[in-house]
């Protein structure tokens, strides 16, 4: 995407234990440097679904996600992500 940026507001819930649902109701594309107050458009329709669990080695606490699910404006939206994505507490 090099200067391209898609930027999604929405609320997350957790579901059946190890689901991570993104209700999304805003999104824009942005192009180059990427501002976050404008621009943005009513999504309908639109959610992230992550399969995920919790991992600890050497004290360090590390959240890994799966997309299970990327549907976008009631269509489904493959390659938004990577197919790990890693997020370590700090």
């Amino acid at each position: 995407m090099n200067m391209e940026t898609l930027i999604f507001k929405g609320v997350y819930t957790i579901e059946e234990g190890n689901k991570l649902k993104i209700n999304i109701y805003e999104m824009k594309e942005e192009h180059r440097a990427a501002g976050t107050k404008k621009g943005f458009v009513k999504a309908k329709s639109s959610y992230f679904l992550f399969g995920g669990h919790k991992i600890k080695k050497n004290r360090k606490e590390t959240l890994l996600l799966r997309p299970l699910a990327i549907i976008i404006d009631g269509n489904n939206s493959e390659g938004y992500f990577e197919p790990l994505i890693k997020l370590a507490k700090s």
